[in-house]
């Protein structure tokens, strides 16, 4: 342009002439040729557009009734010659195929088939079993949480202990409960019982805590995040580790697996099963997923009791051996603190720090994504917030059921990135992205969500916070020491001389050392028991009395070694009972043993065991014929009979009049046919209204002249709306008396009145095309009578009529409306379809190989070459007439000068 090389344009001051008309009149014709070839292009543009709206049209008929997988389409078997099955119970769901037998089943007698399945009794004791031997005189302070209401249980420990805990913690939840606390039947087993007229199920938990000698929270129900180690069964839990197999397959777990990870690892796996958790019942069940008297559930248990535990069924699959780990923690003194890091924008799922084997519940960080009041269109709404790969500040908001992604222009106003409607329909840039997701389209864009940045203070609480609720004795403390926009450096200070270990999870990562001790099995000479002699009864007879052999003669383990009924593993530190013993330990004797065991009874290494259950198959006895299956479905004669939810009953049940027969009639689906060809019809001359609209709605004229799209200069003339208004007509007719079209309307028609299978029309259905003139073809139905009698008649050859692959209407007619918009490449490289050929479709390879976008390209290319020339003219004429304003303003002076000199002299 001439400004681009700063040219000086004068206005004629000098000279008296219109320069700025004088240029416009130079370059008059070369603005007009550019003028009328960007309303061609406009024109070509509004063509294609017109096009697409029919291929649209077309597009949206043929998925609906011409694809086979449609629930509507007259070209499926499934549709047109659909059967019905109604039984006489709701329970038996049954259903006809195409290939259905008409008549009637009677059913007399039903079994289902069964899973393998083992079915668990009440697991959970309801109790918690405390400890108070290490209470320590003085005041104690224990976190209990009732039906979910947590109090600090605050008591003297020391010899009365027990009776203290138990008197505050009723005298603390008596304000909200009616229920009381107490322990079992004289043990430490602390349960809850009810108010007289209280029926409601109490869930309890006590807090981990040294003075009720817990290591882990505990609680009298179990829950998914319970921890196998913190549970109270009814069969105790017994052992440090759990191994067993199902159908092969090989599990193991620890005393620190939740409920929900054991159930998610079984599940998952190859075995084959599903265990679930019964909650009201406290009970587990284990089956196979798959029915018939052919699926085993094998289980073998080889380290372990958890699967006693779980069904609660005694020993049958064996006792686990009871094990005690003995070692000692060596403290390390150079390691006084530990180190995390983690994300500024708090903890998503997932993320965690665990100390001494307990996951910090941190509620005070939860990851939260930022949001931010805008103004839209005068509301004011509440936007979430994402960053574009640019770093753009991109705004989320909720329309129409939808959701808007827009962010700010220059003029602070929001321009709309990307929609996704209620449906789920992502649109960029106008277009629909077929098949792509929200996510999907969001992370194509680089598009993520903002979140909310805590501070240092706030993340140093929260986890405090957490810490003190996990450990209320405990004397660690959390501190940030860096902190910035992008994570956390977190130190963790336990109390002097404490054994601790750390883990951490997610995107929470531990820098450093993960514990401050290191582990030294005890020695065989070790004493393990402050006393003198040690008695224990084997397998509940013989009682045997070993004398101390350690310093001052007191108990060892070697001792216990020497009576042949244990083993002692010194590398490992590990002391078992050998073989399939089971030792007993009472009073003083079993005090000493269950601090090193946990319990006092003990069993041997070999005591483990395993069980198969096989599933049953399915009865059903039809029409006096007996049938069997693996499944609880029945495939007879084309229909399914799906048993899963009937009760089971026999011929003997009828008789004594505690069931009945079930009746199942199996017909022809008329009123489907019917209604499939109603809606058809309906939509066929629906689809023949917009395409004859397009191709017989003529050009608008103004004053003998067509409505062409407006040129800059003339919009610059008019108002918004009179821009609008007459665009709108300059867009209509643009496919009047289309030859191509022409061609595709006409070849619809002729396949719909030509269709013939077998001598059979649709003017055999009582369908017939209109005779008005101005109907063009549509199909009507004068008398849905003859429809009815048609169908019941002749209904195998109406839906062949239909469905033909070679000459059924709906093969016929699916062939002409592809050949239309067919997106496929033929050998030119241009879609089969005419009308894709012309104009394309979006999203598509056809969008930019297509005759109309050929046109517009080349004529972009011609209006680019042409607001070239039209620009280097103006600069040319502006130059020229510049050029001689600034020699006459020359001469002008000059003679100015002259002359007026002169006359001065004179």
């Amino acid at each position: 342009m001439a400004t681009t090389h700063e040219i000086t344009r004068m206005t004629g001051l000098a000279s008296g002439l219109d320069i700025e008309s004088l240029v416009k009149a130079g370059v008059a014709n070369t603005k007009n040729s550019l003028d009328k070839r960007k309303q061609k292009l406009q024109t070509l543009q509004w063509k294609q557009e017109a096009y697409r709206s029919v291929i649209t049209t077309l597009s949206d008929f043929k998925k609906k009734y011409l694809n086979i997988e449609s629930s509507s389409s007259i070209r499926a078997n499934a549709v047109m010659k659909s059967n019905k099955a109604e039984s006489s119970d709701d329970s038996l769901i049954v259903a006809a195929s195409t290939s259905a037998v008409p008549g009637k089943y009677s059913i007399t007698s039903i079994k289902t088939a069964k899973a393998a399945t083992l079915s668990g009794q009440r697991a959970s004791a309801g109790t918690v079993e405390l400890d108070f031997s290490e209470a320590s005189a003085g005041s104690n302070t224990v976190t209990v949480t009732l039906d979910g209401s947590a109090r600090n249980i605050t008591f003297e420990g020391g010899e009365n202990a027990k009776d203290n805990f138990l008197t505050a913690l009723n005298e603390s939840f008596g304000e909200i409960s009616a229920a009381r606390f107490s322990f079992k039947d004289g043990t430490n087993k602390l349960t809850i019982e009810n108010a007289a007229s209280d029926k409601v199920s109490h869930i309890f938990t006590v807090g981990y805590n040294s003075a009720v000698g817990l290591k882990n929270d505990a609680s009298n129900m179990i829950s998914s995040t319970s921890k196998l180690g913190s549970l109270d069964f009814v069969q105790e839990l017994s052992g440090s580790s759990f191994e067993f197999s199902i159908n092969g397959e090989s599990f193991s777990f620890d005393r620190n697996t939740t409920v929900k990870e054991m159930m998610s690892t079984i599940n998952k796996s190859d075995a084959g099963v599903t265990m679930s958790f019964n909650a009201l019942s406290q009970s587990f069940e284990l089956k196979t997923n798959e029915t018939g008297a052919g699926k085993e559930l094998k289980i073998s248990q080889t380290s372990g009791n958890l699967l006693n535990s779980l069904f609660n069924m005694g020993d049958e699959l064996g006792i686990d051996p009871t094990i005690a780990t003995l070692t000692d923690k060596n403290i390390d003194d150079s390691v006084t603190s530990f180190d995390f890091t983690a994300s500024a924008s708090g903890f998503a799922s997932g993320d965690g720090i665990t100390v001494n084997g307990k996951t910090l519940a941190i509620t005070g960080l939860t990851q939260k994504q930022k949001t931010e009041k805008i103004t839209v269109d005068d509301t004011e709404i509440n936007a979430k917030l994402y960053t574009d790969a640019d770093g753009n500040q991109i705004y989320s908001y909720s329309q129409d059921g939808g959701t808007v992604y827009a962010k700010k222009n220059a003029d602070d106003k929001f321009e709309t990135v990307m929609t996704v409607s209620a449906e789920g329909v992502v649109n960029v840039g106008g277009s629909d992205l077929e098949g792509v997701s929200e996510e999907d389209q969001l992370s194509a864009m680089g598009i993520e969500k903002d979140y909310k940045k805590y501070t240092s203070e706030e993340i140093a609480t929260a986890l405090n916070d957490a810490y003190k609720a996990s450990f209320p004795s405990g004397k660690g403390t959390f501190s940030v020491q860096v902190f910035d926009d992008t994570g956390a450096k977190i130190k963790f200070t336990p109390a002097a001389g404490e054994a601790v270990s750390v883990e951490a999870s997610g995107n929470v990562t531990v820098d450093g050392a993960s514990s401050n001790y290191t582990e030294t099995p005890y020695a065989g000479d070790r004493v393990i028991a402050d006393m003198d002699k040690i008695s224990f009864t084997v397998n509940g007879g013989v009682t045997f009395n070993m004398a101390g052999s350690g310093e001052g003669g007191k108990v060892t383990i070697n001792d216990l070694v020497r009576s042949g009924y244990f083993t002692y593993d010194e590398d490992k530190g590990v002391l078992s009972v050998t073989g399939k013993n089971t030792v007993e330990f009472e009073g003083e004797s079993g005090e000493a043993i269950k601090k090193l065991f946990g319990t006092t009874t003990l069993s041997g290494v070999d005591n483990v065991g395993s069980m198969t259950l096989r599933g049953s198959n399915a009865q059903i006895t039809v029409n006096g014929v007996t049938l069997e299956s693996a499944s609880n479905s029945f495939a007879i004669q084309g229909t399914t009979f799906s048993i899963n939810n009937v009760k089971e009953f026999t011929e003997e049940d009828i008789e004594n009049g505690d069931a009945e027969e079930i009746t199942v009639n199996v017909s022809k689906d008329t009123s489907k046919i019917k209604e499939t060809i109603l809606s058809f019809v309906e939509a066929y001359n629906e689809m023949l209204d917009k395409v004859y609209e397009q191709l017989n709605t003529k050009r608008p004229k103004d004053d003998g002249d067509y409505y062409d799209p407006l040129t800059d200069d003339q919009k610059d003339e008019m108002e918004a709306d009179e821009i609008e208004k007459w665009e709108e007509k300059a867009k209509t007719g643009l496919l009047y008396h289309d030859n191509t079209l022409s061609k595709v309307f006409t070849n619809i028609r002729q396949a719909v009145g030509c269709a013939n299978v077998g001598g059979m029309t649709i003017q055999a259905l009582g369908i017939d095309t209109s005779d008005d003139y101005n109907e063009y073809g549509k199909l009507k139905i004068e008398d849905e009578s003859v429809l009815d009698a048609a169908i019941e008649k002749y209904g195998d050859e109406i839906a062949n009529f239909f469905t033909d692959t070679k000459d059924g209407l709906g093969t016929v007619l699916n062939n002409a409306v592809t050949a239309a918009i067919d997106t496929s490449s033929n050998k030119n490289g241009y879609p089969k379809g005419s009308l894709t050929a012309m104009a394309g479709v979006a999203n598509t390879r056809s969008d930019r190989n297509n005759m109309i976008y050929n046109q517009i390209s080349n004529l972009q290319s011609l209006i680019d070459t042409l607001n070239d020339r039209y620009e280097k003219e103006q600069e040319r004429l502006w130059t020229k007439y510049s050029t001689l304003e600034s020699y006459i303003s020359t001469m002008n002076n000059q003679s100015t000068s002259i002359f007026g000199t002169s006359s001065t002299t004179g």
